[in-house]
């Protein structure tokens, strides 16, 4: 029973890890969006793509690590 109730715990624990993923997810792409109506200086959108393709990839890492656990 208690190996049950961890195995569910850890799922619940991955399942909000996985919505709080999809909510910066959604805050990314409107980021996308909001760039790219109004690009701004090369260099600035080479800093804002760089920084917006790391906090996606250390998303990725984050999913992959609740995926792991669940």
């Amino acid at each position: 029973m208690d190996e049950r109730y961890a195995a569910s715990q850890e799922l619940a624990e991955a399942r909000q890890e996985i919505e709080a993923l999809r909510a910066a997810v959604a805050a990314l792409q409107q980021e996308v969006r909001r760039l790219t109506a109004a690009p701004p200086q090369p260099c600035a959108l080479a800093t804002q793509t760089a920084e917006a393709l790391d906090a996606v990839l250390q998303n990725e890492v984050l999913l992959w690590q609740a995926v792991d656990r669940a």
